[in-house]
C-alpha cells in the first residue's frame, strides 16, 4: 500500500503525465512524494520539475516540512539537505514547527555539525521542546545530546531551573550538587539562576506569573538552599566590583562631583 502522502500526490502525478505543457503540481507538502514516486516509476522529467521546485521552495519556513516528508520516504539526500538548512538557521525556524518535529529528527537537528546558535536561545528552544515532549525528559542520553556543553556552554535563565531539575532527576552523575564542574549541566544551570540574582526565580513570590510553571517549586530543598547561597555571592561579588568601579565617587557629596563631558568613559571625578 501506498504512503498516505504518495497517495495524495498520486492524482498530480497523473496530470503532470497527461497534461501538454509537462506542468506539474508541485507544493510544500507533496513535492517529497511526488519525487518519491517519480524515482519509483523512472519519470525523470517530473524528478527534475520537482527537484527544481524544491530548489526554489526549501526556505527556513519549510525546511521542517522536508524534513518530516524526507524521513517518511527515507529519502536520505532530502533529509540531509533540509536537516542541514534547519540547524544552521535554528533561531529562525518556526517554534511550532520544530516542537511538532519527532524526537529522532529534532535529534538529528541537534547532531549536525551545521548547528548554529546563541546558547542561551538555544537552551530556551532545547526546554520547550521537552515540554512539548515530557517522555523524552526521561531519556538520559537524548537529554545529553541536547544539552551538551559544546554547543550549550551558558543556559537562559528562565530555562535552567526546568533543565536543572531534568539533570537532578536522570543523569546524577552528570549533576551532582557542589560538584564545581562547569561542564555539567546542574552546575551550567546554577550558574545561569545565580549569574541573575536581581530575578532569582520568582522567590517570596506568592502567585504564578503566566509562564512560570513551577520549574523552582520543583527542586529539592538543598538545592534551592544552594542556589540562595550561589545567588547571595554572585550578588556580593557585583556589590564589589560596583564598589571597585566606583570608589572615587561612593561617599562624596553630590555637589562635589562633576561630569567630564570629554571623557569617552563617561566617568566622574572628584573636584579637587
Amino acid at each position: 500500500t501506498l504512503d498516505p502522502s504518495a497517495a495524495a500526490a498520486f492524482p498530480v502525478m497523473l496530470d503532470f503525465l497527461y497534461s501538454h505543457d509537462k506542468a506539474v503540481d508541485a507544493t510544500t507538502k507533496n513535492a517529497v512524494a511526488l519525487r518519491y514516486l517519480s524515482n519509483y516509476f523512472g519519470i525523470s522529467d517530473l524528478f527534475d520539475s520537482v527537484n527544481i521546485f524544491i530548489k526554489w521552495d526549501m526556505t527556513i519556513l519549510t525546511a521542517p516540512v522536508y524534513l518530516e516528508e524526507a524521513s517518511r520516504f527515507s529519502d536520505e539526500k532530502m533529509m540531509n539537505c533540509a536537516t542541514e538548512m534547519c540547524a544552521k538557521f535554528f533561531s529562525f525556524i518556526d517554534t511550532k514547527m520544530l516542537l511538532d518535529l519527532p524526537p529522532h529528527l529534532f535529534k538529528d537537528i541537534m547532531s549536525s555539525a551545521e548547528l548554529t546558535c546563541d546558547s542561551e536561545v538555544l537552551s530556551a528552544r532545547v526546554v520547550k521542546y521537552l515540554r512539548a515532549w515530557p517522555e523524552m525528559g526521561d531519556d538520559s542520553e537524548f537529554l545529553r545530546l541536547l544539552t551538551h556543553s559544546k554547543k550549550m556552554p551558558s543556559i537562559d535563565p528562565d530555562s535552567a531551573c526546568f533543565l536543572m531539575k531534568l539533570s537532578l532527576d536522570i543523569m546524577p552523575d552528570a549533576s551532582t550538587a557542589g560538584a564545581g564542574d562547569a561542564h555539567s549541566l546542574y552546575d551550567r544551570c546554577m550558574t545561569a539562576i545565580s549569574s541573575n540574582w536581581d530575578d532569582c526565580p520568582r522567590i517570596g513570590r506568592k502567585r504564578k506569573s503566566p509562564g512560570d510553571h513551577g520549574d523552582y517549586d520543583a527542586i529539592p530543598v538543598d538545592v534551592k538552599v544552594e542556589l540562595l547561597e550561589s545567588a547571595l555571592r554572585a550578588a556580593r561579588k557585583e556589590k564589589r566590583d560596583y564598589e571597585k568601579k566606583y570608589r572615587h565617587i561612593i561617599g562624596v557629596p553630590e555637589g562635589r562631583r562633576k561630569r567630564h563631558d570629554d571623557d569617552d568613559s563617561a566617568g566622574y571625578c572628584v573636584l579637587m
